[in-house]
């Protein structure tokens, strides 16, 4: 349909104004569509122009303003574009209605898309579009852009058409300057107002407190928090170390004002500090008050001594015992006493041996009747001479008459002469062998003595031979032969043998013997008795044989079984007592010389170190043939051991000594298997002995070693603390202070006087050469005491109780608590002067000398000015007069503050009055008061009943005169509102504050 301009549309100045407003809403709503709308229709037009093409442009998008105002126009809301102003008074209220849709609606899009996304308003987008916070926002906001609406219509109605765009932007300004102003203007009012109430705060008490709170309140980082810790304050950690509120909650924010306050009244603080540290010193000090650490080497002096006592004893007993074993086992002869003996021994035994040789020998031929065949002999003689080179040596001497005898042999001779040329050559070989070894000599003499003995042998062998065929053949029995009846006569020679020895007749066969001698020989083989005899007769002048012609060989087995018995003697003989340590012992110069061997020599050729040791003794033990010799020798080696391994200071053997002797003997001991039972219990004894020593010394050197020994050695009692103290620099600390508490422990004494020591060192280690302010004490240092508490804990345990420990700790908690007025607010790496000063300055609250000069001069030129010089003059008295007076007010609020940092009770009260304002005045009367009347502390005594106030109740000198007495009416108020409980139940402690201050015995 049409529009019609002749229609009658609707108008006036209420439906303008609603008509501007919804008009500024539904532009500003669909502005993001209308701006992209616009930016496409512009590229289709150049598009169009360009190309020629006819695209037609965008109209009415959705979501743009006419889309919105269609909208609201099916909701009934009329279109902004059907209601026109015609009068000055419709455009103007347009304008204003434009006015307020404007400032209203980008704070009211921005909020909308913000919540619907779930996100904040970014706080550049509020300052932008607009951060009303209540009703009462958004309606002065509206009012303001309505007003500055208004003024730009006005403006525009009045100036001629080409400068009504810039009336227009003027009359803009203009009017929302004058809305803002009379907008604000309650609010300006109010501030004013709150301004001057804050100047002149500092001038009544109650100001001055509620300055004082709200200081607190604003500088502590997290009220909430601070008032918690205040409400429920944790026990001492040293009796009488009273924490300052910083200290106490912790909060950084409290620790930047105490700074502050620290800088200005240096001296409250300071000797708070002191009393801190006094506290301390005396909780260290009641640890262990007394005892003497002398007592401690006492004690351990008497350990050493019981522990040499008891080891030497035990020492004593083993040494005796082993000196007596030592003594049993004998070897006190000479070795010369030992040699006389055992070469005695030796010499009677090869007596009785080589008379029994002798008796063997005899019963061979007793009657010289004894021939054999001898042509082998002679042969094998012929030979060697014959077979001699020319060019050789010829033979002479002994050798050559032996083997001339040999040549002149007959067939058959006499058995005597065979065994004289046996013996002839036996020696010459001997001679031989000794002087030029093994000669062409020394072997023809030993192809004859070969031939000697194969005579020897022949003549039974081949006698043997013929019976055998002939017992074969049947021509002759069994029992008839030579080597039959050889063993009967061998058999019953033996049993007579045996009778004879046990009737006392043959001591030399009962004692081990090898010899016929004090029996009768065994018969010859025809079984003729052979009658006794000594030495062999010469065949010419025996009995029965007329020369040698008429010799016929007779030479049978039992001849040859006697020959061997006495030549196994004489073999056994020279071996026994020609050889070895024996022949050395009984060697002589000539038959009767002197002998070789000096007799302290001979018991050492027999027990003697190295490998011929056994032999040795094993000779000695079968040719001296006699217990005796055995004896004699073994105590001859005892005297050896002696020698070697016996101690001269106590007569025990050492054993070490003793296992080096045996190593060296081992082979001879082999040989005397007695000894080592003779030797085990002395050497047992001996080892008990230094095993004992040992132990002793190895019992008191620990003892004495490290700590104790430098201890023991010490006397004066700083000498034994420091000796103590230096455990704590030991490599082992714990073992070494366990030890120490372990020795104490014997006595009560001791463990006093180490556990003073311990506290002694302790309090030397930690206490610095600074004083704390005036009180002549030294001031705990902090780092080090912290320091050393932990890194000696597992020490300190071993002297302390878990009480003195909790002491210990409690001490460290406190110094580390303290620290956070010095070093938590403190700028690391930089000077604390300029952050102190700069905290000062900026606390200043009267921050320039421009505003001093301001302040203090301005009423007065203000005065003249208007009135006159005179009032001037009175204005400008009056105004520094008021300026002197907030000044001190002013000082009286530091005063405030200072003593609230001092006592965490005073801050809890200040903070409860800035944070429940409905008790805030009553509190604030009641602490207002305290600065108006004196009191004295029998008011606490009066109000509570109580000997003295709670502990962490302090006084805080002022710097006004009466600020003593104030400071202690304000600890009663503060302890009477501590002891009521939690805040809400103020009032009716405000009523008890409130009738004590009006009380006459607490008015000075």
């Amino acid at each position: 349909m049409d529009h019609d301009p002749f229609a009658e549309q609707p108008s006036g100045i209420g439906m303008n104004l609603t008509a501007g407003a919804n008009e500024a809403i539904y532009n500003t709503l669909g502005a993001p569509v209308d701006a992209v709308t616009w930016a496409l229709n512009k590229g289709i037009g150049s598009l169009n122009s360009v190309a020629g093409t006819g695209i037609q442009p965008i109209t009415d998008p959705f979501g743009g303003s006419q889309s919105i105002s269609r909208g609201f126009g099916l909701l009934g809301v009329p279109d902004p574009q059907s209601i026109h102003a015609n009068s000055s008074g419709e455009k103007i209220a347009r304008a204003m209605g434009q006015g307020a849709g404007y400032m209203l609606a980008p704070e009211l899009a921005v909020r909308g898309a913000a919540q619907a996304a779930g996100t904040g308003v970014n706080a550049l987008v509020s300052a932008l579009a607009g951060s009303s916070t209540n009703a009462a926002d958004a309606l002065g906001n509206a009012t303001v852009g309505a007003l500055a609406g208004g003024g730009g219509s006005i403006a525009a109605q009045l100036t001629p058409e080409p400068y009504r765009p810039i009336a227009e932007f003027g009359g803009n300004l203009l009017g929302g300057g004058l809305g803002a102003l009379a907008v604000n203007t309650p609010r300006m009012a109010a501030e004013a107002g709150r301004i001057g109430r804050d100047y002149a705060a500092p001038l009544s008490a109650a100001g001055q407190e509620r300055i004082a709170a709200q200081s607190l309140r604003d500088a502590a980082s997290d009220p909430s928090a601070v008032r918690g810790a205040l409400d429920a304050p944790p026990s001492p950690l040293v009796p009488g170390s009273q924490p300052t509120t910083f200290q106490q909650t912790g909060d950084m924010g409290l620790g930047g004002l105490e700074r502050i306050a620290m800088t200005r009244n240096p001296e409250a603080f300071m000797r708070r500090s002191a009393e801190q540290n006094a506290a301390r010193q005396s909780a260290l000090g009641s640890i262990q008050p007394d005892g003497s650490p002398e007592a401690v080497v006492n004690v351990l002096r008497q350990h050493l001594a019981d522990i040499d006592t008891t080891t030497g004893d035990a020492l004593s007993a083993a040494r005796t015992s082993a000196r007596d074993q030592t003594a049993a086992l004998g070897g006190v002869g000479t070795p010369e006493g030992y040699g006389s003996t055992l070469r005695q021994m030796l010499t009677d035994a090869e007596n009785t041996t080589r008379a029994r040789e002798r008796a063997l020998w005899a019963a061979v031929d007793p009657d010289g009747m004894l021939a054999l065949e001898a042509t082998t002999i002679r042969d094998e003689a012929r030979k060697i001479s014959t077979g001699l080179p020319r060019s050789a040596k010829p033979m002479e001497g002994e050798e050559a008459g032996i083997i001339g005898a040999a040549s002149n042999y007959r067939d058959v001779m006499p058995f005597s002469e065979v065994t004289a040329l046996r013996s002839r050559v036996s020696t010459e070989m001997r001679r031989e062998l000794s002087q030029n070894g093994q000669t062409p000599v020394y072997a023809r003499l030993a192809r004859l003595r070969g031939a000697i003995e194969s005579a020897l042998e022949g003549v039974v062998a081949g006698k043997a031979a013929q019976e055998a065929e002939a017992v074969a053949a049947g021509a002759m029995s069994p029992d008839a032969t030579m080597a039959a009846a050889l063993a009967r006569d061998i058999r019953e020679w033996n049993e007579r043998r045996a009778a004879e020895a046990g009737m006392g007749q043959n001591a030399g066969t009962a004692s081990g013997g090898n010899a016929f001698a004090g029996s009768s020989g065994p018969a010859s083989v025809s079984g003729r008795k052979v009658p006794r005899g000594g030495e062999f007769r010469d065949a010419a002048g025996g009995p029965g044989i007329q020369g040698n012609a008429g010799l016929t060989p007779n030479f049978d087995a039992a001849a040859l079984g006697r020959l061997r018995e006495a030549n196994d003697a004489t073999k056994a003989r020279a071996q026994t007592y020609g050889s070895g340590a024996v022949a050395e012992a009984l060697r002589r110069s000539g038959q009767q010389g002197p002998y070789n061997m000096p007799a302290a020599v001979v018991p050492s050729r027999f027990f003697r170190p190295g490998a011929r040791g056994f032999e040795d003794v094993q000779a000695l033990r079968i040719a001296g043939n006699n217990p005796e010799a055995m004896v004699s020798i073994r105590d001859y080696a005892v005297s050896t051991l002696r020698r070697a391994a016996e101690e001269e200071a106590d007569g025990t053997l050492n054993p070490s000594k003793v296992a080096t002797w045996r190593r060296q003997h081992a082979d001879a001991l082999r040989a005397l298997p007695e000894m080592d039972r003779m030797l085990a219990g002395p050497v047992e004894a001996a080892e008990t002995v230094v095993r004992l020593a040992a132990e002793r010394k190895q019992a008191l050197d620990a003892y004495q070693a490290g700590l104790v020994g430098r201890l023991i050695g010490v006397s004066d009692p700083a000498d034994v603390s420091r000796a103590i103290g230096s455990v704590f620099t030991s490599q082992a600390p714990v073992e070494t202070m366990h030890r120490l508490v372990q020795e104490a422990r014997r006595t009560p004494e001791a463990m006093a006087g180490l556990r003073k020591a311990v506290a002694d060192h302790l309090s030397r280690r930690v206490t610095s050469y600074v004083e704390a302010a005036t009180t002549g004490q030294r001031r705990l240092q902090a780092d080090g005491f912290q320091r050393f508490v932990n890194q000696n804990q597992a020490a300190l345990r071993e002297v302390f109780g878990p009480e003195e420990m909790d002491t210990l700790h409690g001490i460290a908690a406190d110094i580390m608590r303290s620290q956070r007025s010095l070093n938590a607010v403190r700028i690391p790496g930089q000077s604390n002067t300029a952050q102190d000063v700069a905290a000062m300055v900026a606390n200043d609250r009267n921050a320039t000398w421009f505003t001093r000069l301001l302040a203090s001069a301005g009423p007065g030129l203000a005065g003249a000015a208007v009135v006159g010089p005179w009032t001037g003059l009175a204005a400008a008295v009056g105004g520094n007069v008021l300026m002197n007076a907030r000044k001190a007010g002013l000082q009286k609020v530091d005063d405030i503050i200072a003593d609230a940092m001092l006592n965490p009770e005073r801050a809890r009260l200040l903070l409860m009055q800035a944070g429940n304002p409905r008790d805030a005045a009553a509190i604030g009367r009641a602490l207002s008061g305290s600065y108006r009347r004196a009191t004295t502390l029998p008011a606490w005594k009066e109000l509570e009943g109580d000997e003295q106030p709670p502990w962490n109740m302090m006084r805080l000198p002022s710097r006004s005169d009466v600020g003593a007495s104030r400071n202690q009416l304000t600890q009663a108020l503060a302890a009477a509102v501590a002891k009521a409980g939690s805040p809400q139940q103020t009032s009716p402690v405000v009523q008890q504050l409130v009738k004590a201050l009006m009380d006459r015995r607490m008015v000075a």
